[in-house]
C-alpha cells in the first residue's frame, strides 16, 4: 500500500512550492494586486500542508509552546485555510474586476471576507488563550458551519459566473469547482474516518482528508494559474491592439498633416499665380503705352518739368509693382504709395479729368500693418473707368483706410454715374480688362480665406439720393490685419 505521508505528501509540497515561485515571478514582471492576492493564497496552503507533515508533527504537538498551550497546532488547522479563503475572494474580486463588472457580487465578496476575518480573529484568540477549547465537539461544529458557509458563498459565486461567456471567468469557475468538491470530500472523510485517523490506522491514500484537500488545491492552483496567464495574454493583446490603434491614428494624423501641407502648398502656388496674373493685368500694354504716350505728349508740348515728374513716378510705379508682385504681404504704407503713383499716372493719361483723395485714419502706423499687395488698385481702376470717365462735371475718387483691433477697412468711393448706368457705356475692351482685374481680386480673396482663419470680404454699394438718383459707387473692402 502507498504510504501517503512518505510517498504522496512530499509531491504535493513540491508542486505547491513550484507554483508559488511561478506566481512570484509573474507578480515581479506584471505588478498586479491579483498576483499578490494569489501568491499569499498559495503561501497559506503551503504553510498549512508543511505544518501537517510528519517532519513538523512532533514539534507542533510539544506542550511547551507559547503560554503552555499547543497554539500553533490549534490555530494552523483552521486559521491558514480561512486566511487562504479570504485571499482567494480578494483575488477573485481583483482578477474578474467585480467592482466594475458585477458590483453586487463585489459587495457580497467583501462582506464574506469581513465575516471570515472575524472568524479568523476568533480562532486566533481561542487558540492562544483557551486550552482544550479546540477539542470540544461543538467547536468542531462551528468550524464545519464556517466551511459550509465558504462552500455556499463559493457555490453562489460560481452560479453567478456561470452565466458569463468570458473565458477568464470559466477558468475561475472550474478551479473553484475542483477546490469546492475536494474540500467537501475532505470534510466528509474527516467525519467518516475520524476514529481511524485518531488511532493511527493506515488508510488508502485517497481516504485521507489531507489528500483530497491537497488535490483540490493543486487543481485549483493549476486552473487559476491558467486564468492569470490568460489574463496576461488578454492584457498583452489589448496593449498590442491599443498600440496598433495608436499607430493607425499616428499614421492618419501624418496623412492629414501631409494633405494640409499639400493643400497649403497648392494654395501658395495659386496665390503666386494670381499675383503674377494681377501683375500682368496691371502691366498690360495699353496702360504702359498710354502712360508713355502721355509723358511723350508733355515733352512735345514743352512741358518738360511735368514730363520729368511723371516719368519719375511712372518708373517708380513699375518698380514697386514688380517688387510687390513677389511678396505675399507688404506694409500698408507701400500699398498706399503704389496706389498714389498709379492714380497720378492715370490722372496724367486722362489730362487730369478726375481728382482723388486718400486718407489714412488708422490708429496703427501703416508701416506696421501688413496686407496682400495690389488688392485696392483694381477697385480704384474700376471706379475711374466705369464710374468717373463717363460723368460730366467734377469727378472725385475718395479712398480711406481705417482699422480696429483685428481688421483693416478700406472704402473706395466715387461720385460717378453708378453701376447701372455704367453698363450702357462699357465697351468690350474696357469690360474685358476690368472684369479680369475684378475677377483676379475676387479669386485672391477666396484663396486668402482658405489659407487663413480670418475672413477677408468685399461689399459693393450703390450710392443714391433720397429720390433714388445715382450718386456713385462705394466699395467696402475688409481685410484681416
Amino acid at each position: 500500500m502507498i504510504d501517503y505521508y512518505n510517498d504522496i505528501f512530499p509531491i504535493f509540497q513540491g508542486m505547491m512550492f513550484m507554483m508559488l515561485v511561478y506566481i512570484g515571478l509573474q507578480n515581479y514582471f506584471i505588478p498586479d494586486k491579483a498576483y499578490r492576492f494569489y501568491f499569499f493564497h498559495i503561501l497559506c496552503w503551503l504553510f498549512y500542508f508543511t505544518i501537517r507533515s510528519e517532519l513538523f508533527y512532533d514539534w507542533i504537538n510539544n506542550p511547551k509552546h507559547l503560554l503552555g498551550v499547543n497554539f500553533l497546532w490549534n490555530f494552523h488547522r483552521v486559521g491558514f485555510p480561512m486566511m487562504s479563503y479570504i485571499l482567494y475572494y480578494g483575488f477573485a474580486n481583483r482578477l474578474l474586476d467585480f467592482p466594475n463588472t458585477l458590483p453586487k457580487l463585489s459587495k457580497i465578496v467583501r462582506i464574506t471576507q469581513i465575516v471570515l476575518l472575524i472568524y479568523l480573529i476568533f480562532i486566533f484568540i481561542t487558540a492562544l488563550f483557551f486550552k482544550g477549547f479546540h477539542e470540544q465537539n461543538w467547536y468542531e461544529i462551528i468550524h464545519i458551519v464556517a466551511r459550509l458557509f465558504v462552500a455556499f458563498i463559493s457555490f453562489y459565486l460560481m452560479i453567478q459566473l456561470y452565466r458569463s461567456v468570458d473565458k477568464l471567468r470559466w477558468f475561475f469557475v472550474i478551479g473553484s469547482i475542483f477546490l469546492l468538491i475536494f474540500a467537501l470530500f475532505a470534510m466528509l472523510y474527516s467525519i467518516i474516518y475520524l476514529q481511524d485517523l485518531n488511532s493511527g490506522k493506515l488508510l488508502a491514500f485517497w481516504q485521507y482528508p489531507m489528500f483530497n484537500m491537497q488535490l483540490g488545491v493543486i487543481l485549483e492552483v493549476v486552473c487559476l494559474s491558467l486564468a492569470l496567464s490568460y489574463k496576461a495574454k488578454v492584457i498583452e493583446n489589448q496593449k498590442l491592439t491599443a498600440e496598433q490603434s495608436l499607430q493607425k491614428e499616428r499614421e492618419q494624423r501624418e496623412i492629414e498633416q501631409l494633405k494640409l501641407a499639400l493643400e497649403k502648398q497648392e494654395l501658395s502656388r495659386q496665390m503666386t499665380n494670381l499675383r503674377m496674373r494681377a501683375l500682368r493685368s496691371q502691366m498690360n500694354p495699353h496702360f504702359l503705352f498710354n502712360s508713355l504716350n502721355a509723358i511723350q505728349e508733355c515733352i512735345i508740348t514743352n512741358q518738360t518739368d511735368a514730363a520729368v515728374m511723371y516719368l519719375a513716378k511712372f518708373s517708380r510705379l513699375v518698380r514697386l509693382i514688380l517688387e510687390n508682385s513677389d511678396q505675399q504681404n507688404i506694409p500698408l504704407s507701400r500699398e498706399i504709395e503704389t496706389l498714389r503713383l498709379y492714380l497720378d499716372v492715370e490722372s496724367l493719361r486722362f489730362t487730369h479729368a478726375f481728382r482723388y483723395d486718400i486718407k489714412v485714419n488708422t490708429n496703427i502706423d501703416p508701416v506696421l500693418i501688413n496686407i496682400p499687395p495690389m488688392l485696392v488698385q483694381p477697385y480704384a481702376e474700376n471706379a475711374i473707368w466705369h464710374g468717373l470717365l463717363n460723368k460730366k462735371g467734377e469727378r472725385i475718387l475718395k479712398i480711406t483706410f481705417e482699422n480696429d483691433e483685428d481688421y483693416l477697412f478700406v472704402n473706395i468711393a466715387d461720385n460717378g454715374i453708378g453701376r447701372k448706368k455704367s453698363a450702357d457705356f462699357q465697351s468690350p475692351m474696357k469690360n474685358g480688362k476690368t472684369s479680369m482685374g475684378m475677377k483676379l481680386t475676387s479669386e485672391r480673396l477666396d484663396v486668402l480665406n482658405e489659407m487663413n482663419l480670418d475672413q477677408a470680404f468685399v461689399k459693393i454699394e450703390d450710392l443714391v439720393d433720397l429720390k433714388g438718383k445715382a450718386l456713385g459707387t462705394c466699395v467696402r473692402l475688409t481685410l484681416p490685419i
